[in-house]
């Protein structure tokens, strides 16, 4: 077309062959689809978009997975109404290809929060990892945010000290306020965690198969029973028992124990 209409949506009418010799993903006719919507069409299935839309949130399969929420992406949904090559990217990247605006918006709040000095956390508003620490994608690859603000506000990693450590114990909650951040050991890190509560122990690591108080138990019936039946009574293996009666694993219940 030499010419193109506008119509009072302000779409320029083109026809689907006209939108293909242009490279157009998209076109509109003005004119309504079979359902009387009047929408841009996809140009490689001649789809109408607001049909799309509206199957988007009705569609199910047959296992009862709605579809990914990204637009044009047909597969099942896997996390957070995302298909599992979406999740990926998200995890990856820290965005998704509907949230590549953010990036952009990501970067430019580091900048303009970077000198925080408030002592109240600074909470990260975007992606967050699965421990709850906020990431982003910079220079290339995905990053901590705690640990950029931290290079930018204190210096380059120093190699006696590469942890970026939270005074506030705040860091799973989001915290990326430069005036709790540090730069410290690996130990120092772990006593901070245990300090805060938020060291992964007993029945804090999520796939746990004993409580404290089981641990007790299998302490007390040492002895009397053998390992494997200990182990077959709370249904982990006689290896495990060993280790829980010699102290190389649940040693911090040990400890309460003999306290008491």
């Amino acid at each position: 077309m030499d010419s193109r209409i506008l119509t009072e949506q302000n779409q320029p009418v083109i026809n689907r062959q006209d939108a293909k010799s242009l490279g157009l993903k998209r076109f509109f006719t003005g004119e309504p689809c079979k359902y009387g919507h009047v929408s841009e069409r996809n140009v490689h299935d001649n789809r109408c978009r607001e049909c799309m839309k509206i199957a988007a949130k009705t569609t199910r399969y047959r296992d009862g997975r709605p579809k990914c929420i990204i637009d044009e992406c047909s597969g099942p949904s896997h996390v957070k109404g995302l298909c599992e090559g979406h999740y990926n990217m998200l995890i990856r990247k820290g965005y998704t290809e509907r949230d590549r605006r953010k990036v952009g918006t990501a970067i430019k709040w580091i900048e303009d929060h970077k000198d925080y000095s408030s002592n109240e956390c600074l909470i990260w508003p975007f992606s967050r990892n699965r421990f709850g620490y906020g990431i982003v994608y910079w220079g290339g690859r995905t990053r901590l945010v705690h640990v950029i603000i931290c290079s930018l506000t204190k210096g380059p990693k120093p190699k006696d000290r590469p942890y970026a450590c939270h005074s506030c114990g705040k860091g799973t909650s989001g915290c990326v306020n430069q005036s709790h951040l540090r730069w410290d050991t690996a130990k120092k890190n772990a006593q901070d965690k245990i300090e805060h509560g938020t060291h992964l122990v007993g029945e804090k690591i999520g796939n746990s198969k004993l409580s404290e108080s089981e641990i007790l138990e299998i302490r007390a019936l040492a002895g009397s029973l053998t390992h494997r039946e200990i182990g077959e009574k709370f249904g982990v293996s006689r290896s495990n028992v060993g280790y829980i009666l010699n102290g190389l694993s649940w040693n911090h219940v040990s400890q309460a124990g003999k306290n008491e």
